[in-house]
């Protein structure tokens, strides 16, 4: 399981450096009104694919898809549409109020690996660096699979597998 997490890490951590600039500058989302409800449209101009895990409180409105559900929106796509909230009694005002909603780079859903390859860590064969902060980490880890390594800025990041 730490394989599997570790490569996954690393492949995003790879790709995400093949773009110039922040990440979370290249989506953005708008908001459709309408007579029985609003809908939620997302655009991810990013070279990855970014996962929307929803997490709203509505009243009177009934949404398409449930607190918690992951939703991935395609590299450099647009318009994609993420939620529909639609009105629970007609003849109510209603509104909603952002909740847990989360946002992360790439695909979390995606859990295909292969559990024979031997994947590299993301320096040079040779060296070696004291991980810095692990799973559960005490600064960002709570809750997720993540290893961050002490190295020195300017060290050559590597690709955990040829793609």
């Amino acid at each position: 399981m730490k394989r599997i997490i570790l490569i996954v890490l690393c492949l995003i951590f790879n790709l995400s450096l093949a773009q110039k600039g922040d990440w979370t500058t290249k989506y953005s989302q708008r908001w459709e009104k309408y007579d029985g409800g609003t809908k939620l449209y997302v655009s991810n101009n990013n070279l990855l694919p970014i996962t929307y895990k929803i997490g709203y409180n509505p009243v009177n409105l009934k949404a398409s898809k449930p607190n918690g559900t992951f939703i991935v929106i395609p590299a450099q796509s647009k318009d994609v549409l993420i939620l529909d909230f639609v009105k629970i009694d007609a003849t109510k005002g209603w509104k909603f109020e952002k909740g847990n909603t989360s946002i992360f780079l790439g695909d979390v859903t995606d859990t295909d690996y292969d559990e024979d390859y031997v994947y590299d860590l993301p320096f040079e064969k040779g060296t070696s660096f004291k991980v810095g902060q692990g799973y559960n980490g005490d600064i960002s880890h709570q809750d997720k699979y993540a290893i961050d390594f002490d190295m020195p800025i300017g060290t050559k990041v590597y690709a955990c597998r040829e793609g």
